[in-house]
């Protein structure tokens, strides 16, 4: 039998004899093994991978960059005005933490600082001159001063004591007899719940030539005086709408100066200055202003020469009646002065 002498792509077959068929002793020729080709070539893979690139993060604005340059300025330059930290004018700062920036600014500084408001209301001024700030905040300093001792000095006529409504009253009316009689000579203080009165011809009674009334006993008093003009309300001044309010408003303007002392200081360094503050300390000063013109107005307008005569002169009789000048007994004088001025 012809065998295959040349390979070809496929695999040989074996050649039998024909005595191995007859005899039946061929068997099936073995099932051709077939071998996956190699694969193909791939280069090792490296060692290191290059990790990839993150986008670029934002860097954080300096501690003292203004409040525009960036939305997470804001946060640092107001923790270092708070914490004491500002690098602002060769880092000096106010004198205690008390004079630093609230802690409730740094907490909410979009409600307090940052916000459209306040800038505008912040940017508001004359000049950035640090010459010019020192000057102006320290005689608003001095001036506050002397505001808060003034406000206090007229609280005092809050008190019902001799000594001091006498010296610290809202107004005083002097009554002499120009007769030359001195039995009704007196200086009336007339204070927010009481009037105070000197009467020389009372120093040897028990009462004594010092006295106080309490503007609800003033009509008990009132038949007795030459003082008083029978035309008008001798309980005028005792109405809530007066006396009663008079002293709520000064308790309150009183202690409304203590916390602009502190803000004051803390203006007194461009540093520490911040919107707030500047906004705090105007509605503050509007609101002790507005305190002290309500005392000031109500007094005038419904207690100032409500129960006492106005009349610069006026002719009585010994009960106390208004008479011709001919008939009369007293000539009495009254002259209305503002407290501190001794002038007759």
């Amino acid at each position: 039998m012809q065998q295959y002498g040349a390979q070809t792509a496929n695999p040989p077959v074996p050649a039998y004899t024909l005595s191995d068929r007859q005899s039946g002793e061929v068997s099936q020729p073995p099932a051709p093994v077939y071998q996956d080709p190699e694969p193909a070539y791939q280069p090792p893979a490296p060692a290191y991978t290059m990790p990839a690139q993150r986008p670029e993060q934002p860097r954080a604005a300096p501690s003292n960059a203004s409040p525009s340059s960036s939305a997470e300025a804001p946060k640092s330059w107001l923790i270092d005005r708070i914490t004491g930290q500002s690098k602002y004018n060769d880092r000096e700062r106010p004198p205690g933490p008390c004079c630093w920036v609230p802690p409730c600014v740094g907490w909410c500084p979009g409600l307090l600082e940052t916000n459209c408001l306040c800038r505008i209301f912040g940017t508001c001024g004359f000049s950035n001159n640090e010459f010019f700030r020192f000057f102006c905040l320290h005689i608003g300093f001095v001036a506050n001063i002397l505001a808060m001792v003034g406000t206090a000095y007229a609280a005092m006529s809050i008190s019902l004591e001799f000594f001091l409504l006498s010296n610290a009253s809202m107004e005083v009316l002097e009554a002499r007899d120009l007769n030359g009689s001195t039995e009704e000579n007196a200086d009336i203080f007339l204070g927010l719940r009481g009037v105070a009165f000197d009467q020389p011809s009372l120093y040897s009674s028990p009462l004594g030539r010092g006295f106080v009334v309490q503007y609800e006993d003033l009509c008990d008093i009132a038949p007795s005086g030459l003082y008083f003009d029978a035309s008008k309300d001798c309980g005028g001044c005792a109405s809530d709408y007066f006396s009663t309010n008079a002293v709520i408003s000064l308790m309150i303007a009183v202690p409304l100066f203590f916390p602009t002392f502190f803000a004051q200081q803390l203006r007194m360094y461009s540093g520490y200055d911040v919107n707030c503050v500047k906004n705090f300390l105007s509605v503050i000063g509007i609101c002790i202003i507005l305190l002290n013109l309500n005392v000031m107005l109500t007094y005038f307008f419904l207690c100032s020469k409500q129960s006492f005569f106005e009349e610069e002169l006026v002719y009585m009789d010994k009960s106390g009646n208004i008479v011709p000048q001919e008939d009369a007994t007293y000539a009495m004088e009254f002259k209305w002065r503002w407290d501190g001025d001794s002038s007759s």
